[in-house]
């Protein structure tokens, strides 16, 4: 049984991997391998303001691993990024548990709670912006 489960997360991570870049080309422009960095958050259609002096980031790599900072904690999870424009994050994040001002803890809380519901990217002047369906939640990232 237990080498059962072995086989089945072994074909899920190769599937996983290989669908993280879905038609996406080396000579396109696309977010991967960029250290990217929040420039604006907007939740249900109203801007946020982000705190001064925080650092929230995100890194998606070739396989499809997601990481970074979520103003507080470092995050981890992954992407599956599509060259049509569609991105999707299965599973649930993991963060570390560190501790921090209530601004920045909530700052944090609105931002790993963004990000799983954006499923659309698109590089719009050398920024990647990240929109959910419906647009109401929209993340913006410069490249640091």
């Amino acid at each position: 049984m237990q080498a059962l489960r072995w086989i089945v997360l072994i074909v899920i991570s190769c599937w996983l991997m290989a669908s993280c870049l879905l038609g996406l080309r080396a000579d396109e422009p696309n977010p991967i391998g960029v250290q990217w960095r929040l420039t604006g958050m907007e939740r249900d259609g109203h801007a946020l303001a982000l705190v001064a002096g925080s650092r929230i980031t995100l890194m998606i790599d070739a396989d499809g691993r997601a990481r970074g900072n979520a103003s507080i904690n470092s995050y981890f999870g992954t992407a599956v990024v599509h060259a049509d424009g569609a991105i999707a994050w299965p599973g649930a994040f993991g963060s570390t548990r560190m501790a921090g001002s209530p601004e920045r803890m909530d700052e944090e809380m609105s931002y790993l709670d963004a990000l799983p519901h954006t499923v659309r990217w698109r590089l719009d002047g050398g920024d990647l912006v990240l929109e959910s369906a419906d647009g109401r939640t929209r993340l913006t990232f410069s490249a640091r």
